[in-house]
């Protein structure tokens, strides 16, 4: 199991163990940006901290439609 992450920067976002993400982006360097589930915060954290659980598509979204078309576009992530 991976180790809880706490930031180091202003950019950075602490997470804990288990938590669930949505991918928002992945730079070459090897830092991604998450937002949380809740879309309270969104940061960057080291990739190799993130293990991928699930992939939504508009057909498998558990929510609304008009929520399928922006879910398709971000994968989810667990650490």
């Amino acid at each position: 199991m991976l180790a809880d992450y706490t930031a180091e920067g202003g950019d950075e976002l602490s997470l804990q163990s288990g938590e669930m993400l949505i991918h928002m982006n992945r730079d070459p360097s090897g830092w991604t940006q998450v937002k949380r589930l809740d879309g309270a915060e969104s940061g960057w954290v080291p990739s190799s901290y993130l293990r991928e659980v699930c992939e939504y598509t508009p057909s498998s979204a558990p929510f609304g439609e008009g929520m399928k078309s922006i879910a398709k576009m971000f994968k989810g992530y667990s650490i």
